[in-house]
């Protein structure tokens, strides 16, 4: 993301410049034993859209833990996704 973001190239993609689109199916087992894995999903979350990156994930629930404890990641998630009906986008604000 930062090389693409240093050009300032990559805003849309195209056939021409073809973006990237990161699917993590079960996103929690990954965010639980890698930090590294869920900074650079945060990052991706938060500044993708601005160099062509995006990314989906699976999680069985939007609790907490299947964001690897990491609150930034959780309200990264929050803050920049749209999810598919009301009751999804409520699951977040659960026990809030």
């Amino acid at each position: 993301m930062d090389v693409r973001k240093s050009k300032a190239e990559h805003v849309e993609p195209s056939a021409s410049d073809p973006g990237f689109f990161l699917f993590i199916e079960d996103a929690h087992v990954v965010f639980g034993q890698s930090a590294e894995a869920a900074l650079l999903a945060e990052r991706i979350v938060t500044m993708g859209n601005q160099v062509g990156v995006g990314i989906a994930v699976t999680l069985p629930d939007l609790n907490m833990a299947r964001f690897g404890e990491r609150q930034a990641l959780c309200d990264a998630f929050r803050e920049n996704v749209r999810l598919p009906g009301l009751e999804a986008h409520e699951m977040f604000y659960e026990g809030d």
